[in-house]
């Protein structure tokens, strides 16, 4: 029998700060009501996080800090980090005319439709093997690959929320649609400046602008490969 996947969330350390890490909490303690995980311990990871970066250098010039929390069955938690080679990242969606201090990368589409509304799709845990398929049949050198469902609607990237920019409005695709809801997509429509929608790959190609994003790498201008 295999073993329970862990819960999980990543949090970028910018500047002495845990990036959205109360909406990260939220989720996590979301997913553990959902899947039966235990979230007795959720409130001692704050403490716990504070404690990991005074005693570890998770510093280093031109690299972002990637802070990982897991979260077993039982509700043990364990804490780790990766530093990534990434430019301080930018947490608002660009303006039309305004897009030089974004990083740009290249985005592919993966038209295989999938079920996009098991479990571990929509709560983040280490069971990732649908988004490692996805991710293994993407060109190389693709920064992420957006996910199709059953319906033929885009949905997310494999490890970024996506929204594009028509008529002067951004739209990432609905929580209908089947996927993970993202702690900086949660900020950006709570702040208005993010609406919810359905998106196809057509979209994609009569957009204005296209971003991917995450709390950790933060907003990226975007161009399908």
């Amino acid at each position: 029998m295999d073993a329970e996947p862990l819960l999980l969330e990543s949090i970028g350390y910018v500047g002495d700060e845990f990036r959205f890490l109360e909406r990260h909490l939220e989720r996590l303690s979301t997913s553990c009501l959902t899947l039966g995980y235990c979230n007795d311990k959720v409130r001692m990871i704050p403490d716990a996080l504070r404690k990991y970066v005074s005693v570890n250098k998770v510093v280093e010039d031109g690299h972002l800090c990637m802070v990982r929390v897991t979260v077993s069955k039982d509700g043990v938690f364990e804490v780790g980090h990766r530093l990534l080679e990434w430019p301080v990242p930018l947490y608002s969606l660009p303006k039309e005319d305004k897009t030089e201090e974004y990083p740009r990368r290249s985005i592919s589409v993966n038209t295989e439709p999938i079920d996009t509304h098991g479990v571990y799709m929509v709560n983040k845990t280490t069971m990732r093997k649908p988004y490692d398929a996805v991710r293994s049949a993407a060109p190389p050198g693709t920064f992420d690959t957006l996910i199709v469902n059953s319906d033929g609607h885009l949905t997310e990237g494999c490890f970024t929320n996506v929204a594009v920019l028509a008529n002067g409005a951004w739209t990432t695709p609905h929580i209908s649609c089947g996927l993970l809801p993202g702690t900086l997509r949660a900020d950006f429509l709570s702040s208005g400046d993010l609406q919810e929608g359905l998106i196809t790959a057509e979209d994609l190609r009569t957009a204005d602008m296209i971003v991917c994003f995450n709390s950790v790498r933060g907003v990226v201008v975007c161009n399908v490969a």
